[in-house]
Order: structure tokens, then sequence, then C-alpha cells
């Protein structure tokens, strides 16, 4: 789209420079909620855009929007959001102006600066220019522009001095996007309704964002058809799914709330497929690769799923999901010696969280902690309780299985995802090293399960995983391979990972909520909202051909 085109920031850089007033209150983060006319044609384009392309039947709310214009790595789409862009690019540009105006351009670096006529110079000097407007609005901007720009060890008096002479175009621009960043994940919580916002930790995950809009459609592996594409990006931006008027009626009765959240949390509803799609299709095969990068396995040891005979007295019983033989030895790992014989993880998908006791949006920290909490009692009730169709007449006790697994040095940990991807913060250690915000308890009367959770915090145990996989993979790249994707857009180990662990969610996820409504009889979903592509039936069509 155009808006990603570099001369975007030239034109809104012209709406700041002609239509900023002088008097605009630049504190705090007012500068971002300055409406320009371009801007303001910008936004509607954007949300036209997917009001087209989802047959929305009203505007896109501004939630979505903002999700929409979100960066992908905080869980958005990544589109401009041109409020966040528009000022700053008018700065930057002037204070590249001014400094070349001050001190000359250079060409090369062995060559002296040339230094331009006196009268283009006098032209950047507020001295000698009271009258533009143009410097009286760029005076107005830099202070505020300067305090983010600029690193945080240069004392605040000082930055913009430091902006305009030492700071290069590059950090600055790296910095302010960090800072937007933040504010724009903010404007989503303040936007999106309150009986919404608990689902927005889980929403706002990178990895389900990549398969809508950053991976390499020449691989048709990477393609979503229209119908899984339409739900999951109604799903990203938090739209309703369904009409309320014509939701269907799930098997125990029960009328589909118009997000599909019903799918996910009904025990009616069977989420095998999910488990075994993401497993097989997504873990399975990233990881082997992903692990093996990490210096964490070899060749000689494959990732594997759904092996038994890992408890003798019921050797039908596979407590393990995904498994492999962990040798940190290899590679460059900084991992210390394993004494795991076998690692692996149970999966579990678990309902969406409930709302937090207080609906007050005090801080977005109250509904990342719901969240997590939320999948954390997923990990403790895989942990403390066995699946009833793990094994036909199994008689073991769960505490029975985490024992014999303890005793003969097999690692078992759970691995929790929420219906919109999001990862709990056990596979969260395992992927990126980052500790739980409050680490499990568990009751006197299960000893075993505290000890195998205990021992997946353990140095001992794989984790941080993505991070070594990069930094191995940056210090050993082959010559001939330059992105570790076989694209620009998974250059890294880590990008790979989750573009492949997004991709498998979002299929997974939309198939699954497509399914149930087969077997079903449902009203016709609306013309309006559950719109499919042109030339396509609903996608939520009742049709089993479909």
């Amino acid at each position: 789209m155009w808006m990603h085109h570099p001369q975007a920031a030239t034109l809104l850089g012209y709406d700041v420079l002609h239509n900023l007033p002088l008097d605009y209150d630049m504190s705090g983060v007012n500068w971002e909620g300055w409406q320009g006319p371009l801007i303001d044609a910008t936004n509607h384009l954007i949300s036209n855009f997917f009001k087209q392309l989802l047959g929305l039947s009203t505007s896109l709310p501004s939630h979505s929007l903002f999700i929409a214009q979100g960066g992908i790595p905080s869980g958005g789409l990544g589109l401009y959001r041109p409020g966040a862009r528009a000022i700053p690019d008018f700065v930057l540009t002037m204070a590249k102006a001014s400094n070349y105006a001050e001190h000359g351009i250079r060409f090369h670096a062995e060559a002296p600066n040339y230094i331009l006529p006196s009268s283009i110079c006098s032209l950047y000097n507020l001295a000698s220019n009271t009258s533009s407007l143009t410097l009286q609005r760029f005076r107005l901007a830099l202070p505020t522009i300067a305090l983010i720009a600029v690193s945080h060890k240069v004392p605040s008096d000082q930055r913009i001095d430091h902006f305009l002479n030492r700071t290069s175009t590059n950090s600055a621009r790296h910095r302010l996007r960090l800072h937007t960043s933040y504010t724009t994940t903010s404007l989503i919580y303040n936007e999106t309704p309150t009986h919404l916002r608990h689902i927005l930790p889980g929403a706002l995950s990178s990895h389900t964002s990549y398969p809508l809009i950053q991976m390499s459609r020449s691989n048709t592996k990477h393609r979503l058809n229209n119908f899984d594409f339409t739900i999951m990006l109604k799903r990203k931006l938090v739209l309703p799914l369904y009409h309320p008027a014509s939701a269907p009626v799930c098997k125990c009765g029960t009328t589909h709330d118009i997000y599909g959240h019903h799918h996910f949390r009904c025990t009616r509803i069977s989420k095998k497929f999910v488990h075994d799609y993401i497993n097989t299709q997504a873990l399975q095969p990233v990881l082997q690769q992903v692990l093996r990068t990490a210096g964490i396995t070899d060749n000689s040891s494959p990732v594997q799923t759904e092996v038994p005979h890992h408890i003798q007295q019921q050797p039908l019983l596979r407590p393990f999901d995904i498994e492999y033989q962990p040798n940190h030895a290899l590679g460059d790992s900084n991992l210390p010696p394993s004494h795991f014989a076998i690692c692996g993880a149970d999966i579990t998908i678990d309902h969406c969280p409930d709302p937090p006791s207080t609906s007050a949006l005090e801080d977005i920290s109250l509904y990342t902690a719901n969240a997590e909490r939320c999948l954390q009692t997923a990990e403790k009730r895989k942990f403390t309780t066995m699946g009833n169709s793990t094994v036909t007449g199994n008689t073991m006790t769960r505490e029975d299985v985490l024992h014999t697994l303890s005793t003969n040095a097999k690692l078992l940990q759970i691995w929790a995802i929420c219906p919109y991807g999001g990862m709990g913060p056990m596979l969260r250690r395992f992927l990126f090293g980052d500790d739980p915000i409050r680490p499990l308890s568990f009751t006197p009367n299960k000893p075993h399960a505290a000890r195998m959770y205990l021992e997946s915090l353990q140095s001992s145990a794989p984790h941080g995983i993505l991070p070594l996989a990069n930094a191995s993979w940056s210090s050993s790249r082959p010559a001939h391979q330059k992105f570790y994707g076989h694209s620009y857009t998974a250059p890294t180990p880590r990008i790979h990972f989750l573009q492949q662990f997004g991709l498998a969610c979002t299929k997974a996820f939309a198939i699954h909520l497509r399914r149930p409504t087969r077997t079903q009889q449902a009203p016709q979903a609306s013309s309006g909202t559950a719109r499919a592509p042109p030339g396509l039936s609903s996608p939520f069509s009742t049709d089993p051909r479909v």
C-alpha cells in the first residue's frame, strides 16, 4: 500500500508544515492526537479498506483501527498510523535540513563538507527569518520530539542540542517507533469496549499477525483460503464473527456468542483437531530445526510426537505430546549441562480468560496478569489431573505418572495456548526465557507435580531457545543462506519460528471455528458483519462441502 512508501512521510510532513497550529499543546502524548487533513484522510482510507474487505455494515471501530496500525511485534498489523508519524517526520526532516544549513552537506567521508550559500542557510535560522511559520512550527515541536528521540542517558536539558547535532536519524526513528508502539497499545486498550479488554493480551500476539500480513506467499503453504483469512482477520481486529440474530446454536443448546469464544469453552466441542494440528504442523517440524540451531539437539535426536512406552505399568500411556533428547554441550548453547534424558511437553488449548474483577482500566498489566493466571490455571490443571481419554483402562494417577517420569530423569512441561494464540508462562519461558509473574503453587498432596514444575524452572531445563538460536545463527550462518526462513520476511530463527507457529494456530483456530456449524442447524450468517469475500459463500456456511 502507498502508506508504506517513503514519500508518505514527506506528505505527512507537509501536512504538519501547513496546518499545525502555533498554539498546539505538544505536552505528553498530545502530539500524537493532532489531526490534519491528510491524517484524517489516511485513517479514513484504512478504515474504508477493512470495511469493504470484511463486508462490514458499519465503519471500522476505533480499537480495530489502532490494532491494524499497531506494530507487528506488538500484535498489530503494521499499517501506517499517520498521527504517530506526521510530527516526528516533519521534525526529523527539518532537523536534517537545519544541520545541512549550519554545517554543510557531506558527500564523501574523505571530502570536506559542501557549504550552502548564505542566502539558503539564513532561511533555516529563526533569528534571521523570524516570520517563517515553518520554523516556528519546528521550534514548537522540537522539544517534545527531542525528549523521546534522544537516549535517556543524555540529560534532559541537553537533548535538543544532542538531537540536532549528534543523534542519527535512524536512531531517532527507532526510539520514536518504540515510543509510539507503546502508546498505540495503550490506545487499543483505552478504545476497546470494557467487556472485550480481557481478550486483548491473547489477540495482540505477534505470531498471529505474521500469517495475515507478513509471510512470503511464494510458499503455497503460507497462504490462507479466503474463509480462514476472513475469520482470523476479524479475530485479530476484535470484531464480531456473527450477527447476534444469526449466531449458530451449539450442540449443548447454547447460542454461540458473536466473537466465537463458546467454541473453545464448551465441553461438547472437541479441541483435539486444534491440539493435533498445532503439535504436528508447527511445533514438531519447526522446533526440530530451531533446537538444532540453538545447539540443544543434534541430527540424531529428532523431535517426536506422542511416543508410548514411557511408563512401564502403562506402556500405551503417552505423557508427552512432543519430546526430544537435550544435549546442551552442542554448538554455542550457553545452557548448563542437562541431566534430563527426555524433555517434552503436554499441550493444552485453553478457553478465553474471564474478565478481571475490576472493570476500570487502571493498568494494562491488570489484563496481562489476568490472562497469565488463566493460562497458569490450565497448566496447573494438566499437572494435577489425568485426561480421561489418554489410555483405556488407565488406573494411574497424575502423581504416579509424574513420579515415574521424574525418577527416570524425564522433564514434562505444560504448554498452554489461549484461543487467540497467546502463550502460557511455561511455553514463554521455554521459547523466550521469560519468567512467570507469579510461579505456580501446589497443595501438599501434590508433591510430584510441585517437583516437576520446579525442575522446569531450573537453569538446566531448556529455556530461552529462540534467543539462543538467534545468537548461534548470527555467529555461524552459512555464507550461502542469507535468511534463516529462506525469505527476507523470515530472516532469523525467532521470526521463522513465530511465523510457522502463528500460521498453524491461525489455520487450526479458523477451521475449528467453522467446523462445529457444519453439523448443526443454524441460521445463515448475516450478509453484513460476516459476509465472505466477493464470489464466495459465507465463511460460516452450514454446507458440508465448504
